[in-house]
Order: structure tokens, then sequence, then C-alpha cells
């Protein structure tokens, strides 16, 4: 038996029966409003005419592989792509891989960690390349577009605390979002490839912890992963801005899951975001929970999520298939107690399996211990 509520924008869908009771929330739209505002470029048309397209691809081979990854943290470990650029020139969305990790108008790459508490961590955003800083920005307070909506962002000030760096032969990169207070750099300074100029944030129009990475050359933007365009019926990286170890380090993902918790109180996102709910501390706790943040979730992938208990039993094994698809999906099953919780660890695994034509699975694992 199943049942659908529908709370403001969220829809929840509670499952009865199995192994326990299946709890799933997702949110939609733009999960981040990136904007180069703080310049005064003009924007261009996304379409490219040909004889802009044989320029970049000749300025591609003056600057072969020089991009590196402008933070300083894992990727796929503590930090994801979660958004791409958009190709698509009209009201839809495609990054270069032909996938759906963008949305309309994103023009940069998204960089991001799996809750807003993990902001926290002062997560440097490096210089991608050496360069000059042409332009920063300061004093612009985190979490503004989700405490009080994106209106409430001044305008211009969209990109929200940023550096602009000049790299000579027209190309510039621009770092948006970053923390209040966490910019470590000067108008005018030269920096190195690596150098730190601040820690990723949510100032601006970001609507979660993350990095925004503007690619330009001579005021037009530009895929650092796809500088060239995207070609009729062309998919995937030609040409790639990057250098070698930052490709290989940023494979394409149609799919993440970021983060797996358990905790022995009911979560919900905001708590989790927060940092919250990732505890087992009562021995009297009606039920136990298991959650998994992921991105770019589709419909028809199978999400499993299991719960062990300290001798490796399956305490809880829940599968379902989605109908639906989330730019980012919440998720939660709960085990309810049926006799005493023992001390040692209780380890929550999430599974997500994607099947067509190119098979995708995504597993990620925690665990905790009750003394």
């Amino acid at each position: 038996m199943s049942r659908w509520i529908i709370i403001g924008a969220c829809v929840w869908m509670v499952v009865l029966g199995g192994a326990g009771l299946f709890m799933v929330t997702g949110w939609e739209g733009r999960s981040a409003v990136a904007s180069t505002a703080i310049t005064t470029a003009t924007p261009t048309n996304v379409a490219e005419s040909q004889s802009q397209v044989r320029q970049t691809q000749a300025t591609q081979q003056a600057y072969p592989g020089w991009l590196n990854i402008p933070v300083g943290c894992t990727i796929g470990r503590d930090c994801w792509v979660l958004q791409q650029f958009d190709h698509d020139p009209g009201p839809d969305f495609r990054d270069y891989a032909c996938g759906a990790r963008a949305y309309n108008a994103h023009k940069g790459v998204d960089f991001g960690l799996a809750t807003d508490n993990d902001m926290r961590r002062n997560v440097p955003v490096l210089a991608a390349a050496a360069g000059r800083v042409l332009r920063l920005r300061d004093g612009e307070t985190d979490g503004v577009a989700v405490a009080q909506g994106v209106g409430a962002v001044p305008k211009g000030r969209e990109c929200g605390n940023a550096v602009i760096l000049e790299h000579g032969g027209g190309w510039e990169t621009i770092y948006c979002h970053m923390r209040r207070g966490s910019v470590a750099v000067k108008q005018g300074q030269s920096v190195a490839a690596g150098q730190q100029l601040g820690a990723i944030g949510m100032s601006g129009k970001a609507e979660f912890a993350h990095l925004h990475l503007g690619v330009r050359y001579k005021n037009n933007p530009y895929d650092p992963f796809l500088p060239g365009g995207m070609k009729p019926g062309a998919c995937g990286s030609v040409g790639s801005l990057w250098t070698p170890a930052a490709a290989a380090a940023l494979r394409y993902s149609p799919l993440d899951m970021v983060a797996v918790g358990i905790s022995d109180t009911r979560p919900n996102v905001a708590g989790v975001n927060n940092g919250q709910f990732n505890s087992f501390t009562r021995r009297d706790a009606d039920a136990l929970f298991g959650w998994v943040l992921a991105w770019n979730t589709k419909a028809g992938d199978i999400l499993r999520v299991d719960i062990q208990d300290p001798s490796g039993k399956a305490l809880l094994s829940t599968t379902q298939k989605l109908d639906k698809g989330y730019r980012r999906h919440f998720r939660f099953a709960v085990k309810k107690k049926s006799g005493a919780w023992h001390s040692g660890n209780y380890t929550v695994t999430a599974t997500i399996q994607r099947s067509g034509r190119t098979p995708v699975t995504r597993q990620i694992s925690r665990t905790l211990k009750l003394r």
C-alpha cells in the first residue's frame, strides 16, 4: 500500500509493508543559480558561429590542458561535480555528455559538497591556473537564497563572494559563491596555480554549498570539458582544457550518491543539511533510520537501503524503483525496534542501479557504534 503526500514543493511517498517503512522526498528546479554578474561583460548567444568555434579550437592548441581542479577536496569522496555547463541553445538543458547534469543557461561547472554543514570545514577554493586577480568581492552573507529566497539576493551580486583571475591571451576564470570572509587574495595580486583564493560557501544565489567555476575567452563563456562547443550528434569531452591529472579525476558521472547516515530519530533534509541525524546513542530508541542523499536520480533507478546489526545480520533491506527523478534526492528507511538494540557497529548501505545502454551502479556506506 502506498500513499502520496504533497507538501509545498516536496513530494513524500509512504510505502507500507515489507521489511520496514520507506520514506522519500525530492526537490526539483534549479539547485543553484550561478551568475557572473560581478563583471560587466555582455552576455553572448549560446550558439556560437563557426568562426568562433574555429577560433576556440585554435586557442585550445595554444593553451592545451592548463586548468587544474579548483577545489581542495577529493572528487567523488568529499566533493563532486554536481552541475555542468548547459550546451542547449533553447529552454532545455544538456551537458557535454548529452546528459541532464545542467540547468537552462548555466554557464559554468559546480563543485559541490555533500551538505551545507560541510561548508564549515572551510574547503579551499584554489586557482585553476596561474594568473592575476582582476576583480574580487567579499562580505556577502551565506545562505540568503535558501533562507529568504533567490529574490532577496541583490541584483549584480548573484555570484556572491567571488574572484576573477586573468590568465593572458584573453582567458579568465571566475570563482563564485565563496564563504563570507574567506577571500584570501587582493586585487592586482599574482597567484600561482593551486594557490588558495577562498573557501567554498553559499553566498549570492547559491542554494547549496558549492563553487561555481566559470571560464571565459574574450568575454565569451566556455565549457572547460568541451570548449569547442557541441557538434550535432556528438557527445563527450573533446579538447578538454583540464590537465591530464584533472581530466582523469573529473571523469563524467551521470549519478552521484554524496551522503548516507544512521539516526535514532526521524531525519529530515533540513537537519541533514545542517549536520544532524548522524548519531545512534539511545538504547531505548523506538526505531533506527538509514538515510541517503543523491544527485541526478532518474525514473527507473533502483534504490536499495540495507541496515546491518553488529553481528552482520540484516535488520532491514528495502528496494524500490523510482517513478520520478530528482536533481537532488533525499530518502530514508526505518526499522522499528523488535527487541533490545545491542552494542556494536551498525552499518547502513545505500545502492542505486541504473539500467540502459550504459549501466550505472553507485554505492555508499556508513558505520556508527552504539556503546
